[in-house]
């Protein structure tokens, strides 16, 4: 067949991985998805949470307790 014809191969240029739709699952993509921003009731509510914590660790002593977030 000739070079030109319909039914040859493609000449792979490489980035058919990279393309959407090609069927070819790229492993990193480098896409960071962002924090989600906390809205002020919940920074309030954050900060209260930590003085609280904080608080009772002066009053009541012991090993200091850790900053967390997720309650």
């Amino acid at each position: 067949t000739p070079a030109g014809s319909i039914q040859g191969t493609p000449a792979a240029s490489g980035d058919e991985a990279s393309k959407p739709g090609s069927g070819v699952a790229t492993p990193d993509t480098g896409i960071v998805k962002k924090k989600k921003k906390l809205t002020r009731n919940q920074l309030k509510m954050q900060a209260e949470r930590r003085a609280t914590r904080k608080l009772n660790w002066l009053s009541f002593g012991g090993p200091k307790p850790e900053d967390t977030d997720s309650d």
